[in-house]
């Protein structure tokens, strides 16, 4: 009877340590930078956002209007509000407003450099 006992307490000892880890893990694999893009009606914040190669956590606000964002070369859609992260290459990438707007939407361009 000890023996299951103590097989017991070493057992769920043993997944809480696990449990710990992938909390760990999970810490580990956030992005390593944040670029924050604000939207108003027809423009972006900045003509251009330079950030390193790597993982990086993109969020928009939208401080005007309803926006959101696509980045041409890679197809990703981002949503006010909502960070996404992606592991960006050296290179340069052009962002659009994804939704409709207004009468400036075509206008609403700006370009990520990550070097």
């Amino acid at each position: 009877m000890k023996k299951i006992f103590v097989l017991s307490i070493s057992l769920i000892v043993l997944l809480l340590s696990a449990c710990g880890n992938s909390e760990d893990a999970n810490s580990q694999a956030l992005a390593d930078q944040k670029l924050n893009i604000v939207a108003e009606n027809w423009a972006f914040d900045q003509e251009e956002y330079k950030i390193e190669a790597g993982e990086v956590s993109i969020i928009l606000e939208n401080s005007d209007g309803f926006h959101g964002i696509q980045i041409q070369e890679t197809g990703d859609s981002i949503e006010a509000g909502k960070a996404k992260t992606l592991n960006l290459k050296p290179g340069t990438y052009t962002i659009v407003c994804s939704i409709m707007c207004g009468a400036g939407h075509a206008d609403m361009k700006s370009t990520i450099v990550v070097e």
